[in-house]
């Protein structure tokens, strides 16, 4: 027989929950924000891969800047790559790493965050220093971060692509 709150002598706390967030995994050719919004979609988990973004050091210098510089003052980033990568990537393409130029969405990732802020969809960035293929090589002695230089060259990473 099932025992009701009173009947145990201490009050029950019933709680429903419900799924809050509705996700879906970025794919590697194309990006549509009409589809995520049809399927109710209110995350987008993002590849923020080094090859994707920094698929050579943005300045050149490994492990510079430090990190304090950054923290001190970011404008020491060279943003100038970053807007690049971000609005012009290679081959017109965000996904230009993953096909061939004919079969690949034609936009930038500037457009991709732009979309899921406009429709409410919360971007869910996995960040890495390098991808499953080993890329890009330059970024192969960070990972695992082990020196001052390669921590510094992670922290950039993260701080610039966020």
């Amino acid at each position: 027989m099932l025992k009701t709150s009173k009947q145990l002598n201490f009050p029950v706390l019933l709680r429903v929950v419900s799924t809050r967030y509705i996700g879906a995994l970025e794919g590697h050719i194309n990006f549509d924000i009409k589809d995520l919004q049809h399927l109710g979609i209110n995350t987008y988990r993002i590849y923020g891969r080094r090859s994707r973004w920094e698929p050579e050091d943005d300045d050149a210098k490994y492990g510079w800047p430090e990190i304090s510089q950054i923290q001190a003052n970011p404008n020491i980033i060279n943003w100038a790559h970053w807007d690049q990568i971000m609005t012009n990537p290679p081959q017109g393409s965000d996904y230009w790493w993953s096909g061939e130029p004919v079969t690949v969405w034609q936009g930038n990732a500037k457009t991709i965050f732009n979309s899921l802020k406009q429709a409410n969809i919360r971007p869910v960035a996995s960040i890495r220093n390098v991808d499953n293929c080993w890329n890009p090589s330059w970024a192969l002695q960070l990972n695992p971060p082990r020196t001052g230089e390669d921590w510094n060259e992670w922290w950039e990473q993260v701080f610039a692509t966020v």
